[in-house]
């Protein structure tokens, strides 16, 4: 089965107009910014005080976009499994990831996905599973025996994200990624950062692609011991 075969159909999905959805109950706020200012504010209590007023389903406008809201597990089970097929990844994700993660495994729909999913399931088998726990294991102990050995305070939530990010990109890179492993932990911190900062300004953009194409290259020039920067998106559809 080829790669075109499976891949997500091109599908040009423009935003239903204003109108469109005023028989499912809500509130769309103020215009342009809708209810923005809400959710940014309390984005738990607006859910909730949403759902107690209109109920499980209600229409609501956010970061400039007309939105329905599907809450409790019949609605999760049908957006999730989505056995018909009426739920789009691709279209619903790409604008806020698509920059980033372009045809990363959440972006892809149906037999695409699926195909991805399948290639990828290889890493996560009963041998590979063992050998990622050793090495956490190893990991672990060591950055204990670390901290053991220092003075006087530690915060411990910086402390276990650093643990946490340096096993995974030892996980990911190979043990031998050195002193690389703060470069590559600043450019995923960064890149998560902006995913989640859908209006960054330019700067915030231009610094988490930058940090993309760290992942991606491949120095002409193999670095020191004869080793060439490996790529972790090197297997995706559409890099180079």
């Amino acid at each position: 089965m080829s790669m075109q075969s499976v891949a997500s159909p091109e599908i040009s999905l423009a935003p239903p107009k204003r109108n469109a959805l005023k028989h499912i109950p809500g509130d769309e706020g103020w215009p342009i910014i809708g209810k923005t200012l809400e959710v940014l504010a309390d984005p738990k209590g607006h859910i909730e005080g949403n759902a107690k007023r209109y109920g499980l389903v209600y229409r609501s406008h956010m970061f400039g976009e007309t939105s329905i809201v599907l809450l409790g597990p019949e609605a999760n089970e049908l957006v999730l499994f989505d056995q018909a097929r009426q739920f789009s990844s691709t279209h619903g994700w790409n604008l806020i990831l698509g920059r980033l993660f372009p045809h990363g495994l959440m972006l892809l729909d149906f037999d695409e996905h699926r195909l991805h999913r399948k290639a990828l399931s290889v890493a996560f088998k009963s041998g590979p599973m063992k050998s990622y726990l050793a090495k956490l294991d190893e990991g672990i102990a060591g950055r204990i025996a670390r901290w053991k050995q220092q003075s006087g305070e530690m915060l411990v939530y910086p402390a276990m994200k650093q643990l946490t990010l340096d096993l995974a990109a030892t996980s990911f890179l190979g043990a031998d990624i050195g002193p690389e492993v703060e470069e590559i932990n600043r450019a995923f911190i960064d890149m998560v950062a902006a995913a989640v900062a859908r209006h960054a300004d330019g700067a915030r953009r231009q610094r988490p692609q930058a940090h993309r194409r760290l992942f991606l290259r491949t120095d002409p020039d193999p670095p020191r011991q004869g080793r060439r920067r490996r790529s972790v998106f090197a297997a995706l559809p559409g890099d180079p």
